[in-house]
């Protein structure tokens, strides 16, 4: 049974109008991406202008 790590990446500045999408078109080029989280204003619900992004490394290889 194989170990696995989670590279863990904050991304911050971004406009408010990104979304999930548009990182993980920029950012899959970087490698395959296991989650993408834009993190929002519960209140307002819209957008603090961050985001993090979960890449799962093989730490066999």
């Amino acid at each position: 049974i194989g170990r696995y790590l989670y590279f863990c990446l904050g991304v911050f500045g971004l406009s408010l109008y990104t979304t999930e999408r548009d990182l993980r078109e920029v950012f899959s080029k970087f490698g395959p991406l296991s989650d993408v989280s834009i993190v929002y204003d519960q209140q307002s619900r819209r957008s603090r202008g961050f985001a993090f992004f979960f890449q799962l490394l093989d730490s066999e290889g």
